[in-house]
């Protein structure tokens, strides 16, 4: 198998990966980027992505696994998880596939809970004892290139992608200020579950910025110790919804810089087809309602005291407080990962 690793000059065949995190407007990046409209790429479902989906609906709607640990699990649940991410994997890389058969760009959207080693996911959410002596689950590689992996490198990808298979993609991390993000997710799971203590702690395995950054900190560090040796160096690029939402010169730059048509952008567009999945429906009503770009959307600057108690208003007082914690405790990762963001073109 060759070794993808690709220079960031127009006309090259990249693997852009966006990795992202539920209610950060990632369908609305999707919709502005008209990926059907693209020559150059090649794109699932529009850009839909999502090639772990199939797994993650197992895993949080069938026995809702994902709102306990996995010792509490049955050995067909673990088989059965396994299988299916194997089985999304072999879909992911298929996409891979047939991007490198027709020499065309792949543009692919993951959520990053959806990748995740379940057995780190429990131990993070649950204790260190909660997954017993299970190993960390990796998917199986058709043809895994030889590449040396750091253990530093290793011990930030705690995904279900080896190092290897990891590394060949090209990523772009999209965030969203915190405060915009978790009571979104909340009002959503409100309507798929009735049980608050599930809830939250679905909402718990599905955000969680300290993730986010570990991966673009595990692409990062990669990518210093490659630029020595190349010319061309593709690091990963974050995105912030504000940006996407307000600051069109920057979704242009971000065209640029992956090879995307930036005259193929649209900011408005016409009714969107429904989900099957009533969930998946869920998840899409906003974007589904719009007819374009909803600049009312930007988060700006909030004030989180003044947030607390709508919160406390809207879902109760005890609901209200703990998403009050878990967006404060998320604060400092996305100061860090804004910090990093792509920013239109620097004055001349």
């Amino acid at each position: 198998m060759e070794n993808p690793k690709l220079s960031n000059e127009r006309g090259s065949h990249q693997l852009v990966c966006l990795i992202t995190y539920p209610r950060t407007a990632s369908n609305l990046l999707v919709r502005i980027l008209a990926l059907e409209h693209q020559p150059k790429f090649i794109a699932r479902s529009s850009g839909a992505g999502y090639c772990f989906l199939a797994s993650q609906r197992y895993m949080q709607f069938n026995g809702e696994l994902t709102s306990k640990p996995v010792s509490a699990w049955t050995e067909d649940e673990k088989r059965k998880a396994q299988q299916l991410m194997q089985e999304d994997f072999e879909r992911l890389n298929s996409y891979v596939g047939l991007a490198r058969n027709q020499q065309k760009s792949l543009f692919n959207k993951e959520h990053l809970h959806m990748m995740l080693d379940p057995i780190f996911k429990s131990r993070q959410l649950y204790g260190e004892n909660s997954a017993g002596d299970e190993e960390p689950w990796k998917v199986r590689l058709p043809h895994a290139p030889t590449v040396t992996s750091s253990c530093l490198n290793s011990c930030l990808n705690h995904t279900v992608l080896p190092d290897e298979y990891l590394q060949t993609f090209w990523p772009t991390f999209l965030i969203r200020h915190p405060a915009l993000v978790y009571p979104s997710m909340y009002r959503v799971l409100s309507d798929v579950s009735a049980q608050s203590a599930n809830i939250e702690r679905m909402l718990q395995a599905a955000i969680n910025l300290g993730w986010v950054r570990s991966l673009y900190d595990w692409y990062a560090t990669r990518e210093e110790s490659s630029m020595c040796a190349e010319e061309n160096s593709r690091g990963p690029v974050i995105l912030d919804a504000d940006d996407i939402i307000a600051r069109p010169e920057v979704v242009h730059r971000y065209c640029e810089i992956v090879g995307l048509d930036p005259t193929k952008l649209r900011f408005t567009w016409a009714d969107i087809k429904h989900e099957d999945h009533p969930a998946g429906e869920r998840f899409l009503s906003t974007l589904r309602d719009s007819s374009g770009v909803d600049s009312s959307k930007v988060a700006g600057t909030i004030d989180l005291v003044r947030e607390s108690q709508r919160w406390r208003e809207e879902f109760g007082e005890t609901a209200g407080g703990r998403l009050m914690e878990m967006v404060q405790a998320a604060m400092p990762d996305y100061e860090y990962l804004r910090s990093r963001r792509l920013q239109g073109r620097a004055a001349r």
